[in-house]
């Protein structure tokens, strides 16, 4: 659908840190910093929500959702797919 939007969550240094191996399976690289790629955010929770698509190990897909204290988030972006890749970078 091209009214849909996905969103990347920037995460701060100090949350990834903190954060550690949990986290870093959700991480994405790109020139920014490391983001979290996310169907769904909410913001108007004392923690910030998100949606994320993963893989069971049979590589099945499904939908988690993430928690992360709102001082973790450096940045949130919010657009079409391709207008993500150019902001954050490539993502899968």
């Amino acid at each position: 659908m091209p009214d849909e939007k996905d969103w990347g969550v920037l995460l701060t240094d100090a949350a990834i840190n903190e954060l550690g191996e949990e986290m870093k399976q959700y991480l994405t690289e790109g020139p920014t910093g490391s983001y979290i790629l996310c169907k769904q955010v909410d913001m108007n929770r004392p923690y910030l929500g998100m949606i994320v698509e993963s893989q069971l190990s049979d590589g099945s897909p499904f939908e988690l959702e993430l928690y992360v204290p709102h001082h973790y988030v450096k940045l949130i972006i919010a657009g079409s797919e391709e207008k993500l890749k150019k902001a954050v970078g490539p993502y899968l």
